[in-house]
C-alpha cells in the first residue's frame, strides 16, 4: 500500500489508479455497462421490430394473393357501416384470411411501421414510440370492441382478430415504453 492509503500505481489499472481505497471498497451501484446497453438496444429492438412488422403488414394488404374475400355468409355477418362509402369498402379483404383490412388500414399500417423504423435510430426516440404505440393500440382494441367504434366510424376496420392483435402488439410495446426504463431508473444511482 502507497502513501497515505492510496492504492499503488499499476499499469493495468485503468483512467484514475490513485483512488482511495474506500472507493474500491463500495458496491457498485449502477448497472455494467453492457447491461445499460442491451436494455437501450431492447428499446430501439422493440421500436425496429414493430416498425417492420407494421410496415410488412401494410405493404401486404396491397398484395392480392394475401387478401382474401369474404365469403358471402361472412359479407353479410361482417360488421360494414350502414353507408358504405368508398372509404370504406375500397380495398376490403382479409389479410391472410384472418385480419379484416381496408385501403385505410393498409396506409395506417405504413405509416406506423416507417415511423417505428425511423424512431429505433435513437434511444429517446424509440421510447417516445413504443409509449405512444401503446397507448394508441390499446385504445384502437378497446375501440375494436365497442359495436359503434369497431369500424372508426367507417373509416377502417379494426373488429375480429385485430382486437388481439392490436391488444398484444400493445403490451409488448408497453412493456419496452413505460416499464423497462422505470427499471433502468431504479437500478442506476
Amino acid at each position: 500500500m502507497g502513501q497515505s492509503g492510496k492504492l499503488p500505481r499499476f499499469a493495468c489499472w485503468s483512467k484514475t489508479p490513485d483512488r482511495d481505497l474506500a472507493e474500491y471498497s463500495q458496491p457498485r451501484k449502477t448497472k455494467s455497462t453492457l447491461q445499460r446497453r442491451l436494455t437501450m438496444m431492447s428499446e430501439r429492438n422493440c421500436a425496429l421490430a414493430l416498425g417492420l412488422l407494421f410496415t410488412v403488414l401494410g405493404l401486404a394488404g396491397f398484395i392480392p394473393a394475401l387478401v382474401s374475400l369474404p365469403s358471402p355468409e361472412v359479407a353479410g355477418a361482417a360488421p360494414l357501416p350502414i353507408d358504405l362509402s368508398d372509404t370504406y369498402t375500397q380495398g376490403f379483404g382479409y389479410l391472410f384470411g384472418l385480419f379484416p383490412i381496408n385501403l385505410m388500414h393498409n396506409l395506417v399500417h405504413l405509416a406506423v411501421g416507417i415511423f417505428g423504423l425511423s424512431a429505433s435510430t435513437t434511444v429517446g426516440g424509440a421510447r417516445l414510440f413504443n409509449r405512444f404505440f401503446a397507448i394508441s393500440y390499446l385504445l384502437i382494441a378497446v375501440m375494436g370492441l365497442v359495436p359503434v367504434a369497431h369500424t372508426v366510424f367507417g373509416r377502417m376496420p379494426i373488429f375480429g382478430n385485430n382486437v388481439w392483435f392490436n391488444a398484444l402488439t400493445a403490451l409488448i410495446a408497453g412493456y419496452f415504453g413505460f416499464l423497462v426504463p422505470e427499471k433502468k431508473a431504479s437500478i442506476s444511482v
